[in-house]
């Protein structure tokens, strides 16, 4: 029993991020400021990641709905491009 409590709560927590991490991605769309929104494990639940391409022009909260927000600067983003199949690089 003890291990389907704990699966449980873990569960709500990853439900409570995943709402969160809409929350954020509005809050971002609403600011002008695009960047990837994800969800990265924080101790025993879970946080929302948002990677950056510079500095957003408003001040983001370091947590939504009790889910903690975690910035990360990144700088541009490029595709790069693919090895050919058995190339070593």
């Amino acid at each position: 029993m003890i291990a389907s409590t704990v699966s449980h709560s873990i569960d709500a927590d990853r439900l409570q991020a995943r709402r969160a991490k809409d929350a954020v991605r509005r809050l971002l769309a609403a600011a002008g400021a695009g960047g990837a929104v994800g969800l990265t494990r924080r101790g025993d639940g879970y946080a929302v990641q948002v990677s950056l391409r510079q500095a957003p022009a408003v001040e983001l909260p370091s947590e939504v709905d009790g889910v903690p927000l975690e910035l990360r600067l990144v700088g541009e983003v490029s595709a790069q491009r693919r090895a050919a199949p058995g190339a070593v690089s």
